[in-house]
This record gives C-alpha cells, sequence and structure tokens, in this order.
C-alpha cells in the first residue's frame, strides 16, 4: 500500500456528552478498505509464517520461519525478507520510532537464532518475530493485538494524521528505517558468509 493512496481525509461531526459539536478526523471510506486490506496481507503472512501448522500429538503451531530458517546458505535472507517487508508496511503507515525500534528487534532476536543451528528453529517455533511486528503495528492502530481482528471504525488521531501527513519525523523514521534494513541484512547473511569462509578453508 503506498503512501499516495493515503493523502486525503474528511471531517464529520457528532455531538458529545455535552451536546456541542466536535469535528472527528475520519479516512474515506477507500482509505479504510485499503488500510484493512494492507492489514489482512500482514495478518495472513505472519500467519503463514509463523503459526499456520500444527504440529500432531505435541499440538503445537508452527510456520513457515523455523523451516525456511533451516536451508543453508539463504534460509535466513528469505526471513528477512517477510520480516522487512512487514516493517516496511509499517513504516508507510507511520508507525513512530519506539514501535519501528522493537520490530527491527525483534527480527534481529530472530536472525540471531539462526545461528544455533537445530536450537536456533526451535526458537523460531515460539519466538514468532513476525506475528510480534504484527502485534505491535495493530496496537499502533489501535486494534486488538490478535491476528485478524477488526480493526476500529475511527482510528486514533495520531494514526490519522500519520497517514495523512507520513508521521511525525518522517525523515529520522525512513532513515532509521533504512539503516535498520541494512543491518539486519548484514546480520541475516551471517550465517552463508560463515559456510562460504568454511569451505574456501577447505
Amino acid at each position: 500500500m503506498t503512501e499516495t493512496a493515503l493523502t486525503m481525509s474528511t471531517t464529520t461531526k457528532g455531538h458529545s456528552s455535552g451536546g456541542e459539536l466536535v469535528e472527528q478526523s475520519r479516512l474515506t471510506s477507500q482509505q479504510q478498505q485499503s488500510l484493512q486490506r494492507a492489514v489482512k496481507r500482514l495478518d495472513a503472512l505472519a500467519h503463514l509464517m509463523d503459526d499456520r501448522f500444527e504440529i500432531p500429538i505435541i499440538r503445537v503451531r508452527i510456520g513457515l520461519d523455523p523451516i525456511i530458517g533451516m536451508i543453508p546458505g539463504g534460509g535466513d535472507w528469505v526471513v528477512w525478507l517477510v520480516g522487512i517487508y512487514i516493517f516496511w508496511e509499517a513504516v508507510k503507515l507511520g508507525a513512530p520510532m519506539h514501535v519501528l525500534m522493537r520490530m527491527a528487534t525483534n527480527i534481529g532476536v530472530d536472525l540471531l537464532g539462526g545461528y544455533a543451528p537445530v536450537a536456533g528453529d526451535i526458537f523460531d517455533v515460539f519466538y514468532r518475530s513476525n506475528k510480534r511486528n504484527v502485534e505491535l503495528l495493530r496496537g499502533y492502530l489501535g486494534a486488538k493485538p490478535e491476528l485478524d481482528a477488526q480493526l476500529p471504525s475511527v482510528l486514533p488521531t495520531r494514526v490519522e494524521n500519520a497517514l495523512v501527513k507520513g508521521g511525525k519525523n518522517k525523515a529520522v523514521r525512513y532513515g532509521f528505517a533504512a539503516l535498520a534494513s541494512v543491518l539486519l541484512l548484514l546480520l541475516a547473511s551471517g550465517p552463508t558468509l560463515l559456510i562460504y569462509w568454511l569451505i574456501q578453508s577447505w
């Protein structure tokens, strides 16, 4: 979802408990639908990566994340790509710095787990960084953190302002996001570079 789709807003008037008219900013119906579709995509992606399937007998839910992470020489790059996609959606939706920092940390912890064969993949099963990050984004949007929960019909004012104007400190947020993306890519590349170094050493 691009920011240009969220550049207009409408203003409606309602009555407060005291009877006076109160202006309330709302997104257009088209903007609401666009936002809901974006969040549904992220919900579905988090489900797929973190808890789409159930392991029989032990009844533990698992996604593609720990499975992909076991692929040597590239699995961690796929994990990084999915995590960064969710991260940048939050950036475009105007998520504040403290939310972005927590999201970047979750991705980093997930990637660090990939440095430990087998144990790291078991860690991924329970850590579920993608789900954590979508829940953080949902919290910012004023929605229930549970995936697939309906978004509120009226978003918090700070969220609507961010969707219309790009959020506070836009340049700082985008700069941080770019730097975090590069650093996390380097972190994701660690196991692959280690394998390459070991092969060259033999």
